[in-house]
């Protein structure tokens, strides 16, 4: 099995990192929205590059464009939020929905 494909290992990392990015404590909203969006733009370089691999079947480039697009959309919803309680919010459905395609990821037979 060639090393890019989706492996419930490294969408493990993936959902790690994505779980690193959610607000612990009271800090400065914009300060903490600057960083997210930095740390998701990451996030989404990763899910891209996986989407666009030659080198991966079509269903496996296939989720790895849905990850990519709710990395997206979450950070589009970053820059609109306010407070960090609604940042917190989309982060916490991105990481449902990484975790909604690892579970598919590891069923057999797909």
């Amino acid at each position: 099995m060639c090393d890019y494909a989706i492996s419930p290992r490294f969408f493990r990392k993936f959902l790690v990192r994505t779980r690193r990015i959610r607000l612990k404590s009271p800090v400065d909203p914009q300060q903490y929205r600057e960083q997210a969006i930095v740390q998701l733009t990451e996030l989404a370089d990763v899910a891209h590059d996986r989407a666009t691999s030659k080198y991966l079947p079509t269903a496996d480039r296939q989720k790895w464009s849905r990850i990519a697009a709710y990395v997206h959309k979450t950070a589009n919803s970053i820059l609109e939020a306010y407070d960090g309680h609604a940042i917190n919010e989309k982060l916490e459905e991105l990481t449902c929905r990484v975790e909604e395609l690892m579970e598919e990821a590891e069923k057999p037979g797909e």
